[in-house]
């Protein structure tokens, strides 16, 4: 009887994360459709403003306002050289960091993968995709 009772249990969490996953995978369909069309939204509206100089839209119930802003960034040999006139440049490689993906299309993967510094994160991503056919 005990087993019987385990067997229906196991049956029901397994229908249970089952549902959970089906209905995570429609979140994220949903998610990823509404994403794209706020983008297209989104650069529609940028586009308008930008042609008639204006910084605040107002619809019937809600209202956009574009902020000006800026994007900073240092050239590093600048930096470095700064830095040299200041006495500080041991500490220049402790602020710098490399972005990876630009770095490997200019050096290479192979003279990267000896020098690059890896983490392992156990479930770091998670991924929605539609069910082909049944996966044990």
């Amino acid at each position: 009887m005990k087993q019987k009772q385990k067997t229906k249990q196991t049956q029901y969490q397994a229908q249970k994360i089952e549902e959970k996953i089906d209905e995570a995978y429609a979140l994220d369909v949903e998610i990823k459709i509404k994403t794209a069309l706020f983008k297209k939204k989104q650069a529609e509206l940028k586009k308008f403003a930008q042609k008639t100089g204006l910084k605040k839209l107002s619809g019937n119930y809600g209202q956009v306002e574009f902020i000006d802003g800026f994007k900073n960034s240092i050239d590093s040999f600048k930096l470095f050289s700064l830095m040299q006139d200041l006495g500080i440049e041991d500490n220049f490689f402790n602020l710098v960091k490399v972005k990876l993906t630009d770095a490997k299309k200019r050096v290479g993967d192979m003279y990267l993968d000896e020098i690059t510094d890896s983490d392992f994160v156990e479930y770091a991503k998670m991924k929605f995709k539609k069910k082909d056919k049944d996966i044990e």
